[in-house]
């Protein structure tokens, strides 16, 4: 989840609060301005999911229905 993601520095998450549009555009404009912050995210995104996590998922899915 999210939590998980964000704990890892692999995603940023922001509470939705009544500045959440200004948090927003700020974390965004951020981002932007500063791409080692994003490729950092990346990076650790893919330390948390393995390449192959799309196919893994499938492969799940499939072994699911197929008992059913």
């Amino acid at each position: 989840n999210a939590e998980y993601l964000s704990d890892n520095s692999a995603a940023i998450t922001l509470q939705q609060t009544d500045d959440f549009i200004e948090n927003f555009v700020t974390t965004t404009n951020f981002l932007i301005l500063k791409n080692e912050r994003l490729y950092s995210l990346a990076q650790n995104i893919k330390k948390i999911f393995p390449e192959n996590a799309s196919f893994m998922i499938t492969e799940d899915i499939n072994k699911i229905i197929s008992k059913k």
